[in-house]
């Protein structure tokens, strides 16, 4: 069996995941797809590679199916070195390697994708601060709902620190780290209402 990771063109990708995902044929992939949006006969030609342009819906609505992040079908990351063998694009994308794709798709900073434009490092610099803003309040949930367990555990008589005493003073910074990124993305535009 091919590695999707490593397949060269987006249809070898697509084929290789669907068989690693135990669809057997195109048409078994197709009636997993929601909507109908996807055909037997779609697949069957990118996968041939006799189709080459998928709208955004349906390459999406196929990358979720197949349950792989949409990078893995577009680039050969199993090779990130590599150019890309995507057909159509623009001279823009020439010599553009998977890595620095993969890092100008998912908005990184700091990564192999070197900006251009001030305006995509501001915009990447809000993307990243989105990202650790969600993490944060994700993490806070974690350690308060945590904290509450331990209050509810008996408590040791032995003096010694219990391991969530510290968990105020990490809420409390949660909380300034929290309140300082919204005032940033805020004063950029951005609407936490």
């Amino acid at each position: 069996m091919t590695d999707f990771r490593v397949a060269m063109g987006i249809g070898e990708r697509i084929q290789a995941m669907r068989k690693l995902r135990g669809f057997r044929s195109a048409r078994d992939l197709a009636e997993a797809v929601p909507g109908g949006s996807i055909t037997e006969s779609i697949i069957q030609n990118i996968e041939a590679g006799r189709k080459a342009d998928l709208t955004l819906s349906q390459f999406l609505n196929l990358a979720m199916a197949l349950r792989v992040a949409p990078t893995y079908l577009l680039v050969a990351m199993g090779r990130p070195h590599d150019t890309l063998d995507l057909p159509n694009l623009s001279p823009d994308f020439d010599g553009m390697t998977a890595l620095q794709f993969d890092a100008w798709l998912s908005g990184s900073v700091n990564a192999a994708y070197q900006f251009v434009l001030a305006d995509e490092q501001t915009e990447r610099l809000h993307l990243k601060a989105l990202r650790e803003l969600d993490q944060l309040k994700k993490e806070r949930l974690r350690v308060q709902s945590m904290a509450k367990l331990a209050l509810e555990l008996p408590q040791d008589d032995s003096g010694s620190a219990h391991p969530w005493d510290s968990a105020d003073e990490y809420l409390l910074e949660a909380d300034r780290r929290i309140t300082q990124i919204e005032y940033y993305l805020s004063s950029a535009g951005w609407d936490f209402a």
